[in-house]
C-alpha cells in the first residue's frame, strides 16, 4: 500500500513536471491537507490529461472531501468549480477547505436527481465516503458486510437543470463529474436540458449497486451519453471483487458528435 502511494505521488509530480508538498505521502497533515492523498494524487494526473481551458467550468457531483476539486484547482487555478454535496459533515470540510485555501469554488448544499424532493441518505459508519441515496444492494452487501451498519438523515435533491438555470449563465461545461455511488442515473435524468452544454465526462459506475437492476449498467450508461453525443474513449475499473473481477469503473465521455432529437 505505501508503494502505491508514493507511485502515485511521483506520477503526479511527473504530470505537473515538478514536485508538491501537498500530495507527499506520510507527511504529517495540516488542515488544509487532502483527506486521501493517494487520490489526490491520481486526480491531478486527470487534471493534467483533461487538457482543460484555464477558465474551465467544472461540475463535481458528490464531492465528498474536496480531493477531486482540490487537485482540479490545483492544476487549473482560474477554473470555476460547483461543488455538490448533501452530507454535513463534507459540507464543512469543503467550507473550510475554499475559505482556507481562498479556492474560486461555489458549494451547492445538495444531492442532484431526477426531481426536486427530499430524500434519506444512508452513511455507513465509518465509511462517509461510501454513503448512498440509493441504499445497498444484496450483492453490495455481500461484497461489504460492514455497510449494514449505517445512520441516515434527510437531504435535499435538486435537478441540475435547474440549478444550472440559477448558476450557469447558459454557459458551457468543460467536465461534469459524478461519483454518488449509484445514483448516476438519476442524477443524469435531472439534466437533460444541461447535458447538450455538457463537453466531457466522467461518470462512476457501480456493477454492486445496481445488481438488483435489469440490464447492464454500463451499456445503459454508453447508451444515455451517446444520445446526447458524448462518446465513451476510457474505462478505469476502480474496484476489484474476487479474482481480480472489476465491480466498478469510472466511464470517460467526450462531446464528439450533435445530440439526437
Amino acid at each position: 500500500m505505501i508503494l502505491s502511494k508514493f507511485k502515485a505521488y511521483w506520477q503526479s509530480c511527473i504530470a505537473l513536471q515538478r514536485v508538491h508538498k501537498q500530495g507527499l505521502p506520510l507527511l504529517a497533515k495540516s488542515p488544509g491537507s487532502p483527506f486521501n492523498r493517494e487520490a489526490y494524487n491520481i486526480f491531478l494526473c486527470e487534471a493534467v490529461q483533461w487538457r482543460l481551458k484555464p477558465d474551465a467550468v467544472i461540475c463535481d457531483v458528490g464531492a465528498n472531501n474536496g480531493d477531486f476539486s482540490q487537485a482540479f484547482s490545483m492544476v487549473y487555478p482560474k477554473a470555476k468549480i460547483i461543488l455538490f454535496e448533501p452530507i454535513a459533515d463534507h459540507l464543512a470540510k469543503l467550507r473550510s477547505l475554499s475559505e482556507l485555501k481562498r479556492f474560486p469554488w461555489e458549494i451547492q448544499p445538495c444531492a442532484l436527481g431526477a426531481k426536486a424532493e427530499k430524500l434519506t441518505i444512508e452513511i455507513p459508519d465509518g465509511q462517509a465516503a461510501a454513503s448512498s441515496l440509493l441504499g445497498f444492494s444484496s450483492a453490495y452487501l455481500d461484497r461489504n458486510p460492514s455497510a449494514s451498519k449505517t445512520t441516515t438523515t434527510q437531504c435535499d435533491v435538486r435537478r441540475l437543470d435547474d440549478v444550472w438555470q440559477e448558476v450557469g449563465g447558459g454557459q458551457e461545461i468543460d467536465l461534469l463529474k459524478i461519483g454518488v455511488e449509484g445514483f448516476e442515473f438519476s442524477v443524469l435524468e435531472g439534466a437533460q436540458m444541461t447535458l447538450p452544454m455538457v463537453k466531457n465526462i466522467v461518470v462512476e459506475v457501480s456493477l454492486l449497486r445496481h445488481s438488483d437492476s435489469p440490464g447492464c449498467p454500463i451499456a445503459k450508461m454508453v447508451a444515455l451519453a451517446s444520445h446526447h453525443g458524448l462518446s465513451l474513449f476510457r474505462m478505469e475499473p476502480t474496484i476489484l471483487g474476487s479474482n481480480s473481477i472489476p465491480l466498478e469503473y469510472d466511464l470517460y465521455f467526450q462531446k464528439t458528435k450533435k445530440p439526437k432529437e
